[in-house]
């Protein structure tokens, strides 16, 4: 899941992206990473 996820960030920066579209893609890059460490500082799965 991380390799997909890197690929499309890749894809991403590599397409056509407006400063808009990029500044959103990094918002929501934070959360995501916020939001794994709660993941993995719970034992769920």
């Amino acid at each position: 899941m991380e390799g997909e996820r890197q690929w499309k960030q890749t894809a991403l920066i590599v397409g056509n992206i407006t400063p808009g579209e990029f500044a959103l893609k990094i918002a929501m890059e934070k959360e995501a990473i916020r939001g794994q460490v709660k993941t993995k500082a719970s034992p769920e799965k």
